[in-house]
Order: structure tokens, then sequence, then C-alpha cells
């Protein structure tokens, strides 16, 4: 795989992607998400080039797609919930439904959607102390699911 960086100075350079630097984004996934939902551009470095490709493939937007679907489901049955490594704020789930659905279908979307979106969607779903975990914050999921559903307007290529 190749990828373009755009330098300030060089202008735009192609990088061959390298075993290493697959490896490097998927040890540093957390890192390069956050910078890539801040809005840090991908084509900055080969890394983060590297996770923003592995973030907007199918397979990536599927799985993040599905993990929302798992938590509505979960958060709307009766009876007692999976344990979790963070506790769920499974009240604010129920109440964020309609816009976690709207934002499962945004990433199944067969369009091309930004990094940046994926990435906060990504930041969403594993950020203990975001409003999906952090009971202090219940109130924002609506808020931050919209955010995050309007960060992945789908990309027009011309």
């Amino acid at each position: 795989m190749i990828v373009l960086l755009h330098d300030v100075d060089a202008g735009v350079d192609p990088f061959h992607v390298t075993t290493w630097h697959r490896l490097g984004a998927r040890v540093l996934a957390d890192r390069l998400d956050r910078q890539l939902a801040a809005g840090v551009s991908p084509e900055s470095s080969i890394l983060l080039a590297v996770r923003a490709h592995d973030l907007v493939t199918d397979k990536h937007r599927q799985s993040l797609a599905t993990a929302i679907d798992r938590l509505v489901s979960e958060a709307v049955r009766t009876g007692p919930r999976p344990v979790t490594a963070v506790p769920v704020s499974w009240a604010a789930v129920r109440t964020a439904r309609t816009e976690l659905y709207e934002l499962a279908g945004r990433l199944r979307a067969p369009a091309p959607v930004p990094a940046r979106g994926v990435a906060i969607v990504r930041r969403l779903l594993t950020d203990g102390g975001g409003p999906l975990f952090y009971a202090a914050r219940a109130d924002e999921l609506p808020t931050a699911t919209k955010s995050a559903s309007a960060s992945l307007e789908p990309l027009t290529l011309w």
C-alpha cells in the first residue's frame, strides 16, 4: 500500500507502507484515533494515514455498527445486563437509542465517510470517561451521538 503525505514545505510525497507501519498503527490506535477525532489530518503522518485507512474500511465500520446494535439491544431488554469492564450507563443508552440506531445506519451506508467521523464514533464507544460509561455525563449521550452522526457525512469525491 502507498499513502500520500502532505508536507507544507515539500508538497505531497508518496510513502510505501511497511509491516512496521501497520503494526505501529495498531499499537498506537487509541492515540491515533484521538488525534484523528480532534481533526488532525491523516496526511500529516504515515501512522495517521495507515490508521485512517483502517478505520474507514467496510469491515471496521460494520464492526462498530454491530457494537452499537448490541448496546441498544442489551439496554432495552429486561433482566440482568452483561457485566462489562467499565459499567455502561444503560439508561442513557435507552434514552439515546434513536440517535444510536441512526449512527449505526450511517456507519453501514455504502458511501465513503471521513476517517475523523469513524474515529469519533470509536472514541464514543471506548472512552471510559465519556457519556456512554460515565454516569455523571450520561445526559450528554444523545448530543454526542448526534454529533458523531454528523461527522459521518458522506464524502463527495467531485
